[in-house]
């Protein structure tokens, strides 16, 4: 009996630790989706007309 109340409520604390543990990693894999999305988009608005700027200035200083 002693044995069973000890066992029990450490598998349901691993159980809550493990269920934190999944939820934390799909909402850290969620937001680093979101994330690599979102330096992609400011990448391609800002970064490339940046280098599109750099390269005709190469261009230009080629010429």
């Amino acid at each position: 009996m002693r044995r069973k109340n000890t066992v029990q409520p450490n598998s349901s604390l691993n159980f809550i630790l493990y269920d934190m543990k999944a939820s934390i990693k799909t909402s850290t894999h969620f937001r680093n989706y979101s994330i690599q999305i979102i330096t992609f988009w400011s990448i391609f608005k800002f970064y490339q007309p940046c280098a599109v700027w750099r390269v005709l200035m190469n261009f230009e200083g080629m010429f």
